[in-house]
């Protein structure tokens, strides 16, 4: 049975509509509430504090930035595992909502890839039963159509059909993410988000990995959402990155644009830390002073400037918002 024969009505839908964003993020605010004693009133960490995008089919995002900076929150929002305190979320035109109905069409638009293959696979389950087990749950297969979309999903990633009956504890790390890719493309989602999916395995394991990424993204149209703070795995990778830093979006722009020069400050330090060769290794590294601001108290203005070596007056009093520069990218800086 082909791909493109697993649900007709899915992929006439997906083709019919080429123009419709995979993703299309408004503002998207997450906040937890954390009790600060007694008798006072609760606390707010602002993990994501207005984040928007816009991702077309078939292109990949990057999401960098240091760790704490909201880039796992993001994607748990986009795969809907949580709602966002405000914003709006649109994935290929239609916003989650509280019905099943709804939840059952995302499901099939949306899937994610997490950082550790095995955690996130059942152990008690074969592959066969852990692949089938979406598109049981979907209901639009009967049981040997299934049989044989598990059989082309295995093939698909580069694993054998005798593998099927195996546990994934008999597999190697890489196995097992073959095995999370094979599950997350069982429905043919429009977006897969990708938390940290390559950073568990060996340096040849990854390359691997992202060229079968790359691969099932060509066949499939798919958009990816790739969360990572490997630089050198988001150039190979990535069409597009978000910088990101305390919860908000510094600077958004082609790859090519963004690693041939950063115009952000925290993006242009953040940069120089990946490995260099070449003529350009000579290069000084500015190192980003001190450490990233408490998402419970985050500083006034622009919040990166405690730590800026070119902040303005003007840094510490407001806030920056995105803005086009001419090249393709939006900058968050009073600077540039």
């Amino acid at each position: 049975m082909s791909a493109a024969g697993r649900d007709p009505t899915a992929r006439a839908e997906r083709d019919a509509t080429p123009q419709v964003p995979a993703i299309d993020a408004v503002d998207l605010v997450k906040h937890y509430p954390v009790r600060s004693g007694w008798l006072r009133p609760p606390r707010r960490v602002r993990a994501l504090d207005g984040v928007g995008f816009v991702l077309p089919p078939a292109r990949t995002l990057a999401v960098v930035g240091e760790s704490g900076c909201g880039k796992t929150t993001l994607a748990r929002l986009l795969a809907t595992i949580e709602r966002p305190t405000s914003g709006t979320l649109r994935i290929v035109g239609e916003a989650p909502g509280s019905d099943r109905a709804s939840a059952h069409r995302l499901r099939r638009r949306v899937q994610m890839v997490f950082q550790n293959p095995y955690g996130s696979l059942n152990p008690r389950k074969t592959v066969a039963a852990i692949l089938d087990e979406p598109l049981a749950i979907d209901g639009v297969l009967d049981r040997a159509a299934r049989r044989a979309r598990v059989a082309e999903l295995l093939a698909r990633v580069g694993l054998s059909q005798e593998q099927a009956g195996r546990h994934p504890h008999m597999f190697s790390g890489g196995q097992r993410q073959r095995i999370a890719i094979a599950r997350a493309m069982a429905l043919e989602p429009a977006v897969i988000v990708a938390d940290e999916p390559v950073s568990a395995l060996d340096v040849s394991i990854q390359a691997q990995i992202l060229n079968l990424f790359m691969d099932l993204q060509e066949r499939y149209r798919t958009a990816y959402v790739f969360v990572s703070h490997d630089l050198a795995v988001v150039e190979h990778l990535a069409h597009d990155v978000m910088v990101m830093y305390l919860g908000r979006a510094v600077e958004i722009a082609p790859a090519r644009t963004l690693f041939a020069g950063p115009a952000h400050p925290y993006a242009k330090a953040l940069l120089a830390t990946r490995l260099r060769l070449g003529p350009q290794a000579a290069r000084p590294v500015v190192p980003i002073r001190g450490e990233p601001p408490s998402p419970l108290d985050p500083p006034g203005g622009c919040a990166f400037h405690p730590r800026c070596p070119e902040a303005l007056e003007r840094c510490r009093a407001e806030r920056p918002t995105l803005r086009p520069l001419g090249d393709g990218r939006l900058v968050a800086c009073h600077l540039v």
